[in-house]
């Protein structure tokens, strides 16, 4: 029988056959304002009621406005969703509670575009990148001991060739070099020299990397429902790799602006076909007649 991960938002994963499909990746696309980092955030809190802990939230905002994550935890769900502090090998291994919230790009105004850049900034981008690197795989690691299997990946701008983005470049290491390896070889990665006299305690803490589910939020340029379903294909192995997509939109309907979601590809699983009209309220996404 297929295992699921459910949303924390109950009219959605009846659309979804029951949810998402455990250690999977589900991308969501929609315009600023839509509703996605509503729908992360339930994604994430649900883990505590069905995983025993809940996910981690892994923000790449790099200029704009905050995300408002941890104002949309404390309101939806009163979840102190606090920022993660770099930990010590000795806390590494106890069960220390840690921050379930990363920001990588700590100042924000800054461009993430190739094309937007001079070869200079995308070389100081790559250095940037490199120097978090330690940093982010512990933060994966020290949750995944500890039992989290959600992620939930926030912050990310449109981009019409993931090639010419750094985010994307970083998420593409993420997912297959850390979310999707296995438990001893990012242990490897997170411990380096001291591995060997830690490898006991690696041993003592293990982790199934299958049993981790992804969800990535993507801004898009496409703001109305129509254009995001019309949409060409353009991010690549990303929308490949995505067992679920999920199109969130808006429609004109008469002299006002309603919002859609539609789930464009749910491989495995029975899916509703239609454009499930839905609205942002203060306790999250409710479905509307």
């Amino acid at each position: 029988m297929t295992q699921r991960m459910t949303t924390g938002i109950e009219w959605l994963d009846s659309h979804l056959g029951g949810g998402v499909i455990s250690g999977t990746m589900t991308l969501i696309l929609g315009a600023t304002g839509i509703g996605k980092s509503h729908l992360g955030i339930s994604f994430a809190h649900q883990g505590k009621k069905e995983d025993g802990t809940p996910g981690i939230i892994f923000d790449m905002l790099s200029r704009g406005d905050s995300q408002n994550h941890q104002n949309y935890a404390k309101s939806l769900f009163d979840w102190p969703l606090e920022s993660y502090q770099p930990i010590d090998l000795k806390e590494l291994w106890d069960k220390s509670n840690l921050g379930h919230y990363f920001q990588v790009f700590e100042e924000q105004g800054k461009k993430v575009h190739r094309s937007q850049l001079t070869d200079e900034d995308w070389h100081r981008w790559q250095v940037k990148i490199q120097s978090q690197v330690q940093k982010i795989g512990q933060f994966f690691y020290a949750h995944f001991i500890r039992g989290v299997k959600r992620v939930v990946v926030d912050g990310v701008e449109p981009v019409t060739d993931t090639s010419e983005s750094a985010q994307h470049e970083l998420f593409e290491y993420l997912y297959h070099k850390v979310i999707q390896s296995e438990d001893e070889w990012l242990a490897r990665e997170v411990l380096r020299q001291d591995y060997r006299s830690h490898s006991p305690l690696v041993h003592e803490h293990p982790y199934d990397s299958k049993e981790i589910t992804t969800v990535f939020l993507q801004t898009t340029e496409e703001t109305m429902i129509h254009d995001l379903i019309a949409r060409k294909a353009y991010m690549g192995g990303l929308e490949a790799n995505a067992n679920t997509i999920i199109l969130m939109g808006r429609v004109i309907e008469g002299d006002q602006i309603g919002r859609r979601l539609y789930i464009a590809k749910h491989r495995g699983s029975y899916a509703s076909d239609q454009l499930i009209p839905f609205e942002i309220t203060g306790s999250g996404l409710v479905e509307t007649p």
